[in-house]
């Protein structure tokens, strides 16, 4: 596996170009079809595949046209959480309270209320 980290800016901005240019050619799409499909010009759809400076609009609205929002899955990962931090976390909600005397109601009506 490539240590991404190790890549210049450029190379991996080629690289994401050449994953959707592969992506849109494993679709049969002509890069005239995916400019409709996205809504973007042909010269975005060609200068992303060529590895050239696009915005992040228009990588979205090309992954939302082949329907390849996977290639963004990393970045809606919910962070999971460990099993020991879950369990700090439901301890640190447990409330305690302690039990209370009940109190005794003084009787607030007369027996001159009720008529037999």
């Amino acid at each position: 596996m490539t240590d991404i980290y190790a890549l210049s800016d450029i190379t991996i901005v080629k690289t994401i170009g050449a994953k959707i240019k592969e992506a849109r050619i494993e679709q049969d799409i002509t890069q005239k079809e995916l400019s409709k499909m996205a809504g973007v010009s042909m010269f975005s759809i060609s200068s992303i595949e060529n590895g050239n400076n696009t915005s992040i609009l228009t990588l979205v609205q090309i992954l939302r046209a082949l329907n390849r929002f996977d290639f963004l899955n990393l970045f809606f990962k919910e962070k999971e959480i460990s099993p020991v931090a879950y369990a700090r976390a439901m301890e640190a909600e447990v409330v305690y309270q302690r039990a209370g005397r009940t109190k005794k109601h003084k009787n607030t009506y007369d027996e001159e209320d009720y008529e037999w």
